[in-house]
């Protein structure tokens, strides 16, 4: 057996997904050293570098290859939209089975030949990581009815997939990003404030992870994601040291009782140490 020991980051694979508008791709565009493959002619104003996407589920499946494993100098993949691709991976198993759409198949045999296809894909774009990069998925978003056994029945917000693709895709990512619009209550009205929210952890209503957990909402920028991540790649006792060089004599007693309350959890050490930042600046 080959034993890994000791922790390890490898090229992350994530989807985010969202209303029309709300910066999904200007979010995903900026990590550094990214490509995307633009199937919704959409990243012109952006700015990013960027190929056409293919028209043809097979070109696309190549195309996929090629960016995650070919040469290049880029060390991210961007797909926009994955939704584009879920059509074209439909038209395909519709003309392969000689039926006009999905449900004519009959006892969901269209559905889960779509998936099959879609697991497909997915396995191409596995390939990235041995390559060192990254894959981030962009996909719109729909409302779908959710009856759970616990809480009843409720709308809730998924990428426009089909059931088993977005299934897959969930299971295949180690981090699902659902952005949005924050809300708010205005003399009991909801409004929204303006401002564009990242979701990193589930909550009713929608999906999200991440691995490894990471502070959720964050402002829906690259600069503010990426100080996440690093934060939580940081140990107990390296987040303790830069605490210990922020408190002050006025500060030690209240900073002590907070470290013990966070009771070593990253996230709770790393909100402790912004905060002591901030006051430090003020």
């Amino acid at each position: 057996m080959n034993i890994i020991r000791g922790r390890s980051t490898p090229a992350p694979r994530r989807i985010i997904y969202g209303p029309p508008g709300v910066g999904k791709s200007t979010f995903a565009c900026a990590e550094p050293g990214a490509l995307a493959l633009d199937y919704e002619d959409g990243l012109d104003a952006i700015g990013a570098d960027r190929v056409k996407g293919a028209r043809t589920w097979s070109e696309t499946v190549a195309l996929a290859r090629e960016a995650c494993t070919g040469p290049g100098e880029h060390r991210a993949v961007i797909v926009d939209t994955i939704d584009r691709l879920e059509d074209q991976a439909t038209l395909l198993v519709c003309a392969e089975g000689k039926k006009k759409s999905l449900a004519d198949f009959g006892y969901g045999d269209g559905y889960e030949a779509l998936a099959t296809k879609w697991r497909e894909l997915l396995f191409v774009l596995e390939g990235a990581r041995e390559h060192g990069r990254a894959v981030t998925l962009v996909a719109h978003v729909q409302n779908k009815p959710v009856d759970d056994p616990t809480m009843g029945t409720y709308g809730k917000y998924i990428a426009t997939l089909q059931k088993r693709c977005w299934t897959s895709t969930h299971r295949w990512a180690d981090a699902v990003l659902f952005a949005n619009y924050e809300g708010g209550l205005v003399e009991g009205r909801a409004i929204l404030t303006g401002a564009r929210k990242l979701y990193t952890q589930a909550a009713t209503g929608f999906d999200a992870k991440h691995r490894p957990n990471i502070a959720s909402p964050l402002p829906l920028s690259w600069e503010a994601y990426a100080e996440a991540v690093s934060a939580s790649q940081r140990t107990v006792e390296e987040i303790l040291l830069a605490i210990s060089k922020l408190t002050t004599k006025e500060t030690a007693e209240k900073v002590n009782d907070y470290i013990t309350k966070a009771n070593g959890d990253v996230l709770r050490l790393a909100s402790i140490e912004s905060a002591l930042r901030k006051k430090v600046s003020a």
